[in-house]
């Protein structure tokens, strides 16, 4: 091989071993090496830092407290509707003196039930309950207002109670029916013996 052939190898390896020395080769943890570990490390730390931002702890709040955040969530929940709530119920068993899922409703208990869920200690009777709220004129029903009726099952005064949940009709746990049912206000046995509605302030007058 021609002598110039061999400087020309000789100078090109000499080239290359100089590249691979300064940035291919990263000695000692240096150079890409060195670079690859510390955009990990951000990464990591980045990630620590977003974790930090949604701890409950640093949720801002007007009350300035988690407690405070919390609070006022259950409030915004509990303003859900009534009418909804005890639409949930439909079809589930008449039992006389019940106030509870397991033990059934009378009309008074399915109301007294649906009424705690939203915080609000109501009577035990229709009677009592009659005396809840503010009057509300037939014309002017929302859902979730109370109405009440009179004279029912062989009974004298104020005996029955329901749910208005709108379009004329109400929800009541029915012993006639044996279950929690719905039925029209035009409903000839009840158009005759309605009485009067209530509606709850702190359930925000009737649900909206």
């Amino acid at each position: 091989m021609p002598t110039h052939r061999w400087w020309w190898l000789v100078t090109l390896g000499g080239v290359l071993a100089s590249l691979m020395t300064v940035g291919w080769g990263a000695p000692e943890g240096k150079g890409e090496t060195a670079k690859v570990k510390g955009f990990a490390d951000v990464v990591q730390e980045r990630r620590k830092s977003d974790a930090k931002r949604v701890q409950p702890s640093s949720l801002p709040s007007r009350g300035g407290t988690v407690e405070a955040v919390r609070e006022r969530m259950a409030r915004a929940a509990s303003t859900s509707s009534l009418a909804h709530a005890a639409r949930r119920y439909l079809g589930w068993r008449y039992r006389y003196g019940g106030n509870s899922p397991s033990r059934g409703f009378d009309c008074s208990g399915f109301v007294s039930f649906l009424l705690s869920r939203y915080g609000i200690r109501a009577p035990r009777t229709a009677a009592e309950l009659f005396h809840m709220g503010t009057p509300v004129p037939k014309g002017q029903l929302r859902p979730g207002d109370l109405v009440f009726f009179r004279n029912t099952a062989r009974r004298r005064g104020i005996t029955h109670v329901g749910i208005y949940i709108g379009d004329g009709k109400f929800i009541h746990a029915s012993s006639g029916a044996g279950r929690v049912v719905i039925t029209s206000l035009s409903d000839p046995y009840y158009a005759k013996r309605f009485v009067g509605a209530r509606r709850l302030s702190r359930h925000g007058g009737g649900d909206r």
